[in-house]
């Protein structure tokens, strides 16, 4: 479901699994899963806080698309939710144009997904 809240852009209930890595720390080090997506960034539930500031390099497991769509990111809230799993709210800083489109073309995917089955 597709929700605004006071955003630039819709937010899109999904869970998808990304891999996250970090300067630091080299190739993916981190499998997560998202609660939303959205064009401008994504809410992530993972093992561990990152620390607000810090940029992470995502990869995110499109279905249908058989490479994941590499997004750098910036850490920009962190919290502990009340069933306690830690939830880290980034923006994407970068996407390359060609995996922007693929993106673009999934979150479309749902919008359109969601419009159908309201008017049904």
């Amino acid at each position: 479901m597709a929700y605004h809240r006071e955003r630039k852009s819709a937010r899109f209930e999904i869970e998808s699994t990304i891999f996250v890595s970090t300067p630091s720390h080299g190739p993916a080090t981190e499998k997560v899963k998202s609660i939303d997506l959205c064009l401008r960034g994504s809410l992530l539930v993972g093992e561990e806080f990152y620390g607000v500031g810090r940029v992470l390099t995502l990869d995110i497991v499109i279905e249908n698309s058989r490479q994941p769509v590499r997004a750098i990111s910036k850490v920009v809230h962190e919290y502990r939710d009340l069933e306690g799993r830690i939830c880290t709210g980034v923006e994407f800083l970068f996407i390359s144009d060609g995996q922007h489109k693929v993106y673009d073309s999934f979150l479309s995917h749902l919008d359109h997904e969601e419009q159908a089955t309201l008017t049904a």
